[in-house]
This record gives structure tokens, sequence and C-alpha cells, in this order.
């Protein structure tokens, strides 16, 4: 069975503990390297365990697990394209087109992250969920997931646009699940104003270096 990998941010914090209690200074890598870990597949996973991994594969940069975690193949993503782009062959109602569409979305969001996320998720950093809160729409149940990445090698941090290291920050990233032909898939986006403002270096710090 394949296995997606979580770092849970309190052995993470037990790893840190343990370090600083020792002799002399133990690199910040060397403490993460040392975090536990705990594995499990995408469907023995809650919501926001699914969240972190989510976010987990893109600072290890695995488009696989990405797809795993949000319950995405890759037939399911070329059936979509298939159909948006030969529309006359399939002739779908609008709710058809938008189910349709999701699988394609999700793909591009994928590799979309992949290439833009990499600078604020460096594989030194611990992500720990602090609060998650559920908005309900008309079609599917969103919830809103306060992720703190907290960036334990400072020369990896990310600088905001005062030019300060960031030590520890929050992020929000909305996971929507979507009921396709029997099947769900889970999208994990962040919302685009929140990404812009990222792109800004405007983010929501918690702490600096």
């Amino acid at each position: 069975m394949k296995r997606v990998i979580v770092v849970l941010s309190v052995f993470a914090m037990a790893g840190a503990v343990s370090g600083c209690n020792k002799k002399g200074n133990t690199p910040p890598a060397a403490v993460a390297a040392k975090a536990a870990q705990v594995q499990k597949a995408p469907g023995q996973m809650n919501d926001g365990e699914l969240a972190l991994a989510f976010l987990g594969c893109v600072q290890n940069n695995d488009k696989k697990l990405m797809y795993e975690v949000s319950n995405l193949t890759a037939e399911r993503v070329e059936e979509s394209r298939e159909k948006l782009t030969n529309t006359a062959k399939y002739k779908q109602t609008s709710q058809e087109r938008t189910a349709t569409e999701h699988a394609l979305r999700m793909s591009g969001s994928i590799d979309f992250y992949l290439k833009k996320m990499t600078k604020i998720l460096p594989a030194s950093a611990q992500l720990e969920i602090i609060k998650s809160e559920q908005e309900k729409k008309s079609e599917s149940a969103v919830n809103i997931h306060s992720i703190k990445i907290s960036y334990s090698n400072k020369d990896e941090a990310p600088a905001d646009k005062s030019g300060k290291s960031v030590k520890d920050m929050v992020v929000k990233l909305k996971q929507i699940k979507h009921v396709v032909n029997g099947v769900t898939l889970r999208e994990f986006i962040f919302d685009s104003k929140d990404f812009e403002k990222m792109a800004d270096k405007d983010y929501e710090v918690v702490s600096y270096y």
C-alpha cells in the first residue's frame, strides 16, 4: 500500500527540545532529521493530516503523493481534459461540465504550487495546524486550515517585504471535497487574494529571527 509521510509538529517540537537539552548547539537540519514520523495511507488520515500531507509533498517536490492525497489520478485528469476539449463529442450539461473541470483544475493547482511555493516551504520547515474551520457552501463543504510554518533554518527562511527573516508565519489552506461520478476528490487550494499577498511577501508573520 502506498504511504504518505506526515511530520507531526508535536514530535518535531519534542525532537527540538531534546536537541536543546544536549550540550552544544545541534544544527537545525539535524534536529529536523530526527523528528519522529508517522506513516498513514491517505484514506486513514483526517482532514487536518491530509492538509499537512499536501503541503509536505510540496516541501519534498512530490507530485505523485500530492495526487494520492487529493485522490487524483492521471487517468481522471486526462478524462477531464478530453471531455473539456471535445465539447461536440461530449455534450455535457452545465452541472456535468463543472464536475468535469474539478480534476483538471486540481492538476493545474498542483503544478503551480510545486513551482511557486518552494521558497515558502523548504524541506526543513515544520508544519502545524493551529485552527480548522468549516465554511459551508451550496454544493461543497469547505474546510479552512490555519497552518503555522516554522523555519528551523534561518538560511532557508523567507524574508518579508521589509527584508526581515521570518521565523514563524501562518497560511490558510482551503480543503474542498468534490464528488465526481461517485469518487470523492480532495482539492487543496489557497485563496487567490491570500496567494497574491504571499507573492508580494506580505506574510501573516507570528515571529521573526
